[in-house]
């Protein structure tokens, strides 16, 4: 097998295909990436059995083959080239990339044993702008859980609903939940479609769309498989089996108290709060008193000493005070992405609700800390 291409062609093809590689003790054939030409075709394969990237690369072919070779070592080198075109040939159990004045050695191994990646075939389609969609994954992905003990919080819950042209989207990891809503750009099937798809998955699709890759980004999902399709690039994944927990029952339908200030003013004195919270339990204090006008920030540390501010915000209802954990309250504050942001609280024990002023389509949910 041989072919010839660009290096910046090839240097973003590898590195978008490498993201489902790794250091596989049991298997190293999942360490390699997969190089398959054939007749006007490279495409370019890694997988780790639970997700897989295939890159259809632009080059002149040669010669067909495949061969398989360490991600890492190809993605490195390539990165490195000097040469404008690379020229990519396997001779025996060597892949040999030129460039330039510059020629090196891979040893590699044969595609016999690489997995094959299974096809999505059926199910349901649905195309997302990738602009708007990178965007409403960023509100969510975070709050995903990162414990396997719950398989079905590791994921992102994802509700299709071609009736009204929408995604809804939301993840919890019990102490926190985040639920996004956007735009369906076109879709092939009417029936609402849910899925939950693992956390690594949507954070490499995520990866792929910051890489500049062209196009829209086209979503078939069936009972067992989703594929996100994405210009050259297709990322295709198991879904995670399971039901997803109704966390609407915890999204409060009614308010004591209203509260809106400027998202920068709030981080900035939650930031300022956290330099004094307890370790471990990272809790910061967050006092409404409606009459003045303000909503106190405070944090108290038994080694370190402590702190209080007031920021400035529109207050209506009841005076409440509540205590959250710091981390928590940044990463909605800073998912929430508008110069003014709502939060809407009723009892000390109950959840604080976080969202953009006047726009419901983003609605983060911090759980209290018990005293």
């Amino acid at each position: 097998m041989e072919f010839t291409c660009t290096q910046e062609n090839l240097k973003l093809a590898l590195q978008n295909a490498s993201g489902a590689a790794g250091k596989n003790i049991h298997l190293p054939i999942l360490n390699n990436t997969r190089i398959e030409v054939s007749e006007g075709s490279v495409v370019l394969t890694t997988t780790n059995l639970e997700m897989a990237v295939q890159v259809n690369l632009r080059a002149k072919v040669e010669s067909t083959g495949v061969f398989t070779v360490p991600a890492k070592t190809l993605v490195d080198y390539v990165q490195l080239a000097s040469g404008d075109q690379v020229t990519v040939k396997k001779v025996d159990n060597e892949l040999v990339v030129s460039s330039g004045k510059s020629k090196t050695k891979i040893k590699g191994n044969s595609a016999e044993e690489f997995p094959v990646v299974p096809a999505v075939e059926g199910g349901v389609v649905f195309t997302l702008n990738t602009k708007t969609f990178k965007s409403a994954l960023a509100k969510v992905l975070f709050a995903c859980s990162r414990s396997e003990v719950r398989p079905e919080l590791s994921g992102v819950y994802f509700q299709f609903n071609s009736t009204v042209g929408t995604l809804t989207m939301a993840a919890t990891d019990s102490y926190r939940l985040a639920e996004v809503s956007t735009v369906i750009a076109e879709t092939k099937e009417s029936e609402p479609k849910n899925s939950i798809i693992p956390h690594r998955t949507l954070f490499e699709v995520s990866r792929v769309m910051s890489s500049g890759v062209d196009g829209d980004v086209v979503v078939q999902v069936d009972e067992s498989q989703v594929v996100f399709a994405i210009g050259d690039v297709r990322v295709t994944s198991r879904v995670i089996e399971g039901k997803y927990p109704d966390y609407r029952q915890i999204i409060p339908e009614t308010s004591k108290t209203t509260a809106t200030f400027l998202t920068d003013a709030f981080i900035k004195e939650v930031k300022a709060a956290s330099l004094f919270a307890s370790q471990g339990i990272n809790a910061v204090s967050i006092d409404c008193n409606v009459e003045e006008g303000g909503v106190g920030v405070s944090s108290t540390s038994t080694q370190l000493g402590e702190h209080s501010s007031v920021l400035t915000a529109s207050l209506s209802g009841e005076e409440v005070s509540t205590l959250l954990n710091y981390r928590y309250v940044l990463d909605g504050l800073n998912a929430v992405g508008a110069e003014e942001v709502e939060m809407k609280l009723n009892e000390s024990t109950t959840p604080v609700l976080l969202q953009p002023k006047g726009d419901t389509s983003y609605t983060y949910i911090v759980m209290p800390i018990r005293q």
